[in-house]
C-alpha cells in the first residue's frame, strides 16, 4: 500500500473545519496570539535575566567586599611591619651614632700609652724591690742567727702557724717597700691586720678605733662620731648636721638653747633677736617685760586681718579687716567701728572738759565751730 502525502491525510479534515468565511477571522487571531506569546516569552526572559543578574551582582559584591577587606588587612600588616622597621632603623642609627661619637671622643692611643706607662713603672718598682730584697735579705748567710725571721733562709717550720707567720711578715715587708716607692700596699680593708673584719664588714657600720684591742672595729652609724667634749677654735661643717639632743649657744652675757624635747628655740632673758645689719629691729624679754624696738624706718605690720588680744586668747582689744571696718573693744565688747561713711559708736560719747575743748563742727562753707555745753546745759558755738 502506497503512503499518502501529508496533505492527503489532513485534506478532508481541514476542509470540514475551515470554511472560506472563517478564514479571515482566524488569520487575524494568529498574529495576536503570536504577539501574546512573544510578549510573555520576553517578560519571562527579562525576569529570568534580571533575577540571575541580581544574584550575580550580590555574589560579586560579597566577594568584592571580602577582597577589599583582605586588601585592607594586608595594608595594615604592611604598615605595622614598616613602622617596626623604621623604629629598628632609628635605634640602629642611634647606636651607630653613639659608637661613632665614642670612637671620636676616646683617644685609644692615649689610653694605650698610659697603660703601657703604668706597666713600665710597675716593672721598675718590681726590679727595685728585687734588688733591695737581694741586697738586704738574700745576701745574708743562711747561718745568721738574729731576731729577724726572714734572715735565716734555711730554717724549717714545724707548724703551719709558724709558716703563716713567716709568710705574713714577708708580705708586709714587700708592702712597705712598695709604699716607699709611691705605690703598692694594701688596697682592701680585708688585707689589714689591725681591722676586726667580723665587726667592720657589716652594713651601716663605720670604723672606730678600739685601744683595748688595738684594732679598728665596726660601730653603729646611728651612734654618730661623737665625743664627750669637742673643743675647736673654728668648726667648718660642709653639708647637713643633725643634732639629736639639746643645743646650747653660750654668749658672753646671755645664752640661747634649742630644746629638743619641746622643739622650742629659747632665748633667755636679755638675749635679743636682731634684724638688719645695724640693729634695725630687735625683740627681747628682760625682767618682767617684753620689748620690740624699731629704729630702721617704719614698723609696718601687714595682714588681711590683724588682731590684738589677751594672752589667754579670750578677749579682743583691736580688730582690723582688709577693705572693711576697724573695731575697738572694751572688756571684750565692741565700742567703736569705722564704716564707709564715717564711724559707729556703741554707748556714750564723752567729749571736752572746758570751753577750750569740745566737738568741732564744720559748716557747708568750710567754717569750723566749736560746740560748747555750759554748766546749765545750754549749748553755744564759737568759731575756731
Amino acid at each position: 500500500m502506497a503512503l499518502k502525502k501529508p496533505g492527503e491525510l489532513f485534506e478532508e479534515k481541514i476542509e470540514d473545519e475551515i470554511s472560506i468565511e472563517e478564514t479571515p477571522v482566524k488569520i487575524v487571531e494568529v498574529p495576536q496570539q503570536t504577539n501574546s506569546v512573544s510578549s510573555s516569552f520576553a517578560n519571562s526572559l527579562s525576569e529570568a535575566i534580571d533575577k540571575n543578574l541580581n544574584l550575580l551582582s550580590e555574589e560579586y559584591s560579597e566577594k568584592l567586599n571580602k577582597f577589599n577587606l583582605k586588601i585592607d588587612s594586608l595594608k595594615e600588616e604592611i604598615n605595622i611591619k614598616f613602622n617596626d622597621f623604621e623604629k629598628i632603623n632609628k635605634s640602629l642609627k642611634g647606636e651607630i651614632g653613639i659608637v661613632e661619637h665614642r670612637q671620636q671622643t676616646n683617644n685609644f692611643d692615649k689610653i694605650k700609652n698610659e697603660v703601657l706607662s703604668q706597666i713600665k713603672k710597675l716593672e721598675d718598682n718590681i726590679d727595685t724591690i728585687k734588688e733591695a730584697y737581694e741586697e738586704n735579705i738574700l745576701n745574708q748567710p743562711s747561718s745568721t742567727d738574729n731576731e729577724d725571721l726572714l734572715t735565716s733562709l734555711d730554717q724549717k717550720f714545724i707548724t703551719l702557724d709558724k709558716f703563716e707567720e713567716h709568710y705574713k711578715l714577708f708580705v708586709n715587708r714587700i708592702q712597705k717597700q712598695l709604699s716607699t716607692l709611691g705605690g703598692g700596699g694594701a688596697v682592701n680593708i680585708r688585707d689589714l691586720d689591725d681591722v676586726d673584719l667580723s665587726t667592720a664588714k657589716v652594713n651601716d657600720k663605720y670604723l672606730k678605733y678600739d685601744s683595748s684591742s688595738s684594732k679598728w672595729v665596726g660601730a653603729d652609724a646611728s651612734s654618730g662620731v661623737t665625743t664627750d667634749f669637742v673643743s675647736s677654735q673654728t668648726l667648718n661643717v660642709v653639708g647637713f648636721s643633725t643634732f639629736n639632743d639639746d643645743v646650747v649657744f653660750n654668749g658672753n652675757n646671755t645664752n640661747m638653747r634649742w630644746d629638743h624635747s619641746t622643739s622650742d628655740l629659747i632665748l633667755f632673758d636679755n638675749t635679743r633677736l636682731e634684724f638688719g645689719s645695724n640693729k634695725d629691729f630687735e625683740i627681747w624679754h628682760g625682767g618682767a617685760h617684753t620689748f620690740m624696738k624699731n629704729s630702721g624706718g617704719d614698723l609696718r605690720i601687714r595682714g588681711d586681718k590683724i588682731l590684738l588680744k589677751r594672752a589667754d586668747d579670750t578677749e579682743r582689744y583691736l580688730e582690723a579687716n582688709v577693705n572693711n571696718e576697724v573695731k575697738l573693744f572694751f572688756n571684750g565688747d565692741e565700742k567703736f567701728a569705722t564704716t564707709n561713711t564715717g564711724i559707729n559708736v556703741t554707748g556714750d560719747t564723752k567729749v571736752g572738759v572746758s570751753t577750750a575743748q569740745g566737738v568741732i563742727l564744720t559748716s557747708p562753707n568750710g567754717t569750723e565751730y566749736r560746740l560748747i555745753v555750759a554748766d546749765d546745759g545750754t549749748l553755744s558755738t564759737t568759731a575756731v
